[in-house]
């Protein structure tokens, strides 16, 4: 029998980004720290740990594992690919945030470290929040959001300010017409 050592390197051993692909490299040597020279059975699988997706963003659907651990598989099937007989390429795409590990195994044993516990994050392109259509304003002027993704619109001619949840419903609205240090008062220029 012949003995070797695992390294694993790359990004996707602790984080990853919401449908894009990641990889890991698996490099292994002989006990003299020269490259392996039999290629050997490489596998990898990736499973969902704890699920971090907004309600309002449909899951992707989980496919069956081959593995026994593995309750989904939250992705495309894990890719493994030999670019030498001692270095092997783990290709992934996640499609669901939140804690995964990523298991892999040389020759039906599971290598050192693994499972790595990997973090995915959102896309940052797909952030955003439909479009919603706020009705009832009086000559909005002004338009900004806070901290707590609420909606503050300045009314000219209410002489008001309204605030707005993220849904779109007004949570409240303060001010009047007037010139004392609680009113307002639009002035046309």
């Amino acid at each position: 029998m012949h003995s070797y050592t695992c390294q694993v390197s790359g990004p996707g051993l602790t984080s990853a980004t919401v449908n894009q692909p990641t990889h890991v490299l698996v490099q292994l040597t002989d006990s003299s720290g020269r490259p392996y020279s039999l290629p050997l059975n490489v596998t990898a699988q990736l499973e969902l740990v704890s699920k971090a997706t907004p309600t309002n963003q449909p899951e992707a659907t989980p496919t069956r594992s081959r593995w026994p651990w593995s309750k989904k598989q939250p992705g495309k099937p894990v890719s493994v690919a030999m670019t030498s007989p001692s270095q092997y390429k783990v290709s992934y795409t996640p499609v669901s945030r939140g804690q995964h590990k990523l298991h892999v195994q040389v020759n039906d044993r599971e290598i050192n470290g693994s499972p790595f516990t990997v973090t995915v994050y959102p896309d940052p392109r797909q952030l955003g929040h439909p479009v919603r259509t706020v009705t009832g304003l009086f000559a909005p002027y002004g338009i900004a959001f806070n901290s707590h993704q609420e909606m503050i619109v300045s009314e000219c001619g209410g002489h008001r300010v309204s605030i707005f949840d993220i849904r779109g419903q007004k949570i409240g609205t303060f001010g009047s017409r007037g010139d004392s240090p609680d009113q307002m008062n639009t002035l046309q220029a």
